[in-house]
């Protein structure tokens, strides 16, 4: 949580603000593994699970019901 939260603080300053947040970090790698039966990354590194997560959160604010 410490990451997160200077993570955060770090994005209130006035030169974070004049740019959008860059989350590509491993973006075109992902892939479904039918071992895993989840996705994976074949970048040690990944913010997919980011993206996803996101991604899931957009469709259900985005829903009806």
């Amino acid at each position: 949580m410490d990451n997160w939260q200077e993570c955060t603080q770090t994005c209130r300053g006035v030169v974070s603000r004049r740019y959008d947040p860059n989350m590509q970090m491993g973006l075109g790698h992902e892939r479904y593994d039918d071992e895993l039966k989840a996705w994976a990354s074949d970048f040690r590194l990944s913010e997919a699970n980011h993206r996803r997560f996101y991604s899931r959160w957009a469709q259900v604010m985005d829903s009806n019901s």
